[in-house]
């Protein structure tokens, strides 16, 4: 058959369907890479073999192109002139399949387990001994009892409380026998921390971020989310701490029950350019107080 297209037989004026458009257009596009048609032919025969109606048309589009002799393997549609053989596949065919399939799932599994590491060694690389080595650049360590600064703000951790609920200020959306529960096999720990802005602007230390800290079970822990609303918490998150005024906020983390609090990283977020504590200090903490006491200054 002229141009080797693999067109059905039957008369030319037999309506062709996507199925032969799709085998014309293969076959045009062979004898393009033969160099029988330039790119213009190939772009006016294809636009043609897409609209023709009848086999008649697409038989007329090719031919004035050599025929294939007869083989075994002839092009599938949709493939772009790649060859397939006639019938099911063959087992080597199946086995080729499975190959591929395989390792298309080894590399996507590789790729998750680099990413995963690339995670974990760019996590809490700045802890000490269990934490990892800490950069001299971002870790600045304070021992219990001592002052430190961050950003021109000065911290001092005064106490270590633990609870099972901690109370919620009164609000006009909150009750003032509201209080904050932890989850079944958690309790919090609360961290005192006075803050004094030795800055000449306003301040708001903690205000979803600036603390994290550490137990002795090896975890790290986040402030908890409605730290604002704590009974105590008055700064967080408010008109801020004027120049050289001082504030005691209580940093509360879920934890598990029975976990030591170790240490905790202080910084000041408020820093538009340090939220995640770029520079940060690593205060030791005195040891757990009951919490109804009130730790002097």
């Amino acid at each position: 058959m002229p141009g080797g297209a693999g067109l059905p037989e039957g008369p030319a004026r037999t309506r062709a369907s996507d199925a032969d458009r799709e085998l014309a257009v293969a076959a045009l596009r062979r004898h393009w890479r033969a160099g029988r048609l330039d790119e213009t032919e190939l772009e006016d025969r294809v636009s043609s073999a897409l609209a023709g109606r009848t086999l008649g048309e697409l038989r007329k589009l090719l031919e004035d192109l050599p025929g294939e002799p007869p083989a075994k393997r002839r092009t599938m549609p949709g493939r772009r002139g790649e060859p397939a053989l006639h019938g099911p596949p063959s087992h080597w065919q199946r086995a080729v399949s499975s190959l591929k399939a395989g390792a298309a799932t080894l590399l996507v599994g590789l790729t998750v387990l680099v990413i995963v590491a690339l995670i974990a060694s760019s996590g809490d690389d700045d802890r000490e001994g269990s934490y990892g080595p800490p950069p001299a650049d971002r870790i600045t360590r304070v021992a219990a009892g001592e002052r430190g600064s961050d950003a021109e703000m000065e911290f001092e951790a005064l106490a270590v409380e633990r609870a099972a609920r901690l109370p919620l200020r009164p609000s006009s959306t909150t009750d003032a026998a509201e209080a904050l529960a932890s989850a079944e096999g958690q309790e919090f720990l609360v961290v005192v921390v006075k803050a004094t802005n030795r800055s000449d602007d306003r301040a708001t230390p903690f205000c979803a971020t600036g603390a994290r800290l550490y137990t002795d079970d090896d975890e790290g822990h986040e402030l908890v989310e409605r730290l604002y609303e704590l009974d105590g918490n008055e700064h967080v998150c408010s008109e801020g701490m004027t120049p050289g005024e001082a504030a005691r906020f209580r940093l509360a983390f879920s934890v598990a029950e029975g976990a030591g609090a170790r240490d905790i990283d202080v910084w000041n977020a408020a820093e538009e350019d340090d939220i995640g504590g770029a520079t940060r200090l690593r205060m030791a903490l005195p040891p757990e107080t009951d919490a109804s006491r009130t730790p002097s200054d």
